[in-house]
């Protein structure tokens, strides 16, 4: 098993996360075998931010495209009772389900397509959705668009983080979000000091107030 392993650390001197990589691609997962930069600015911004959230141990949580896990595994170690669920395309899944058991994470793993409706996921009330660096591919704007429009209820937040690479692109996704969402950029002064960039962003969506269905 050709992998190697980064430390995830946090904050506040918790144990580390141990996170396998394949970037040798030996695994055949593409993207979702490497750790991506956003993923360490979203998870140490929940860290810093978790008083502020509208989350407890008592929440539904999920993550799409969730990778390696980094995002949602550290989220577990400060709200171990909640149900946080990890998703990515089946076929993606290996070692995202390696590093949870191996990390001991209360997270769980599923297999979400977004260009497949899945009752089970959809159907659930979540408090916060999960993204990290998955509008770098214009393809995946439009089914991105309708997993979140089938996941995400009027009460829901959706915290995405991407980098900028190509930002005309990337601004036609958030004002497709707009025609739905109320979105609020997070100022670089409520991120982690250590972990942020000029060209990592985090967005906050939600329905806004006062509507009952999400379309």
């Amino acid at each position: 098993m050709s992998l190697t392993v980064r430390d995830y650390d946090f904050a506040n001197n918790l144990p580390p996360l141990a996170i396998h990589e394949d970037p040798t691609g030996q695994w055949s997962l593409g993207v979702a075998g490497t750790i991506w930069d956003s993923s360490y600015v979203l998870a140490r911004y929940l860290e810093k931010s978790l008083a502020q959230q509208p989350i407890t141990n008592q929440s539904n949580i999920l993550e799409l495209g969730a990778g390696l896990g980094i995002v949602g595994m550290s989220l577990a170690r400060f709200l171990p009772s909640a149900n946080i669920v990890l998703t990515d395309k089946s076929d993606r899944l290996k070692l995202l389900q390696h590093n949870v058991q191996s990390n001991n994470s209360t997270a769980t793993v599923a297999g979400y397509d977004w260009e497949t409706p899945t009752s089970a996921l959809e159907e659930q009330n979540w408090d916060m959705i999960l993204i990290s660096d998955c509008i770098w591919e214009p393809s995946l704007h439009t089914i991105l668009l309708q997993a979140l429009h089938r996941v995400m209820k009027p009460t829901t937040v959706l915290l995405m983080a991407y980098e900028v690479r190509n930002e005309p692109v990337e601004e036609q996704f958030l004002d497709s979000l707009r025609h739905t969402y109320t979105l609020q950029y997070i100022p670089t002064e409520e991120m982690d000091e250590q972990f942020q960039s000029d060209d990592i962003r985090i967005i906050r969506a939600q329905a806004p107030v006062g509507i009952s269905e999400v379309h």
